[in-house]
C-alpha cells in the first residue's frame, strides 16, 4: 500500500494541488466551508511533504514544516488567534517554495524525463503560483492597500481569492489588468513571479530537449554497435 501511494505520489500530488485552488477559488468567498479548504490543504501538505522527501533528514524538514503549517492554519481559521493569523501566509509560501524546490531538483536530475517528473514539473507551476498567492496575502495583510481592484472603490482589504488569481495571471504573464500592485513591494514581488514563470518555462524546455537528445544518441549509439 504505502509502496503504491509512493509510486503515484507525484499525480496524487498535482491532482490535489489543482483541487486544492480550484476549491480555494470557488469556496473561499463563502462562509462555512473552512472545513472543505483545511481537509483539502492537509491532503495537500501530507502529499507534498512525502513527494518532497527524498532522505531521513529532508523527511523530517518536510514533516516539520507541514505539521507547522497546517496547525498555524487552523488556528488562524478555526480559533482566530492574531498571531497565527499573520504566520499563516508566510509559513504557506516557505512550504511551498519548498516543495517546489525539492520536485525541480528531481526534474532537473540526469536521465530520461518519466511520467512522473512531468507530473513534479507541472506541480512545481501550481506550487509556484500558491507560493506568490501566499506572499501577495502576507503583503496586504502589512501593507494594506497593496493591490487595487479595477472598479471596486471600497476600502476592503483584497480577498485570498482575488488574488490567487491575481497570482496565476501574473505567472502566466497574462496580465488582464482588472488587479494591479500599486506599492512599492507588491511591485517587486509580481515582477519576480513573472520573471520565475518566464525562466522556469524556458528552463523546463530545455531540460526536456536535452533528455530527447541523449536519448536520440543513445538509440543511434545503440544502432551503430549492432551494424
Amino acid at each position: 500500500m504505502v509502496s503504491c501511494f509512493r509510486k503515484h505520489s507525484s499525480v496524487v500530488l498535482l491532482l490535489l494541488l489543482a483541487l486544492l485552488a480550484l476549491l480555494h477559488g470557488l469556496l473561499g468567498e463563502r462562509a462555512g466551508h473552512d472545513d472543505v479548504l483545511i481537509i483539502a490543504l492537509l491532503a495537500t501538505l501530507a502529499v507534498g511533504a512525502v513527494e518532497a522527501a527524498a532522505s531521513g533528514m529532508l523527511a523530517l524538514i518536510a514533516g516539520g514544516l507541514a505539521t507547522l503549517t497546517f496547525c498555524t492554519v487552523m488556528a488562524a481559521r478555526w480559533f482566530r488567534i492574531e498571531s497565527a493569523v499573520q504566520a499563516q501566509p508566510i509559513l504557506l509560501a516557505i512550504f511551498f517554495a519548498f516543495c517546489a524546490l525539492r520536485l525541480l531538483q528531481k526534474v532537473l536530475r540526469p536521465g530520461l524525463v518519466s511520467a512522473g517528473k512531468l507530473y513534479d514539473a507541472a506541480s512545481i507551476y501550481l506550487l509556484l503560483g500558491l507560493t506568490w498567492s501566499a506572499l501577495y496575502n502576507w503583503t496586504e495583510q502589512r501593507v494594506p492597500g497593496s493591490f487595487h481592484v479595477a472598479g471596486d472603490s471600497s476600502l476592503r482589504p483584497v480577498t485570498s481569492e482575488t488574488l490567487l488569481y491575481f497570482s496565476f495571471t501574473t505567472l502566466t504573464t497574462v496580465g488582464f489588468g482588472d488587479v494591479v500592485a500599486v506599492r512599492s513591494l507588491s511591485r517587486m514581488l509580481a515582477s519576480m513571479e513573472a520573471i520565475t514563470g518566464v525562466l522556469y518555462v524556458a528552463i523546463l524546455i530545455a531540460r526536456l530537449a536535452g533528455s530527447y537528445g541523449q536519448r536520440e544518441a543513445r538509440d543511434v549509439t545503440g544502432g551503430t554497435h549492432e551494424v
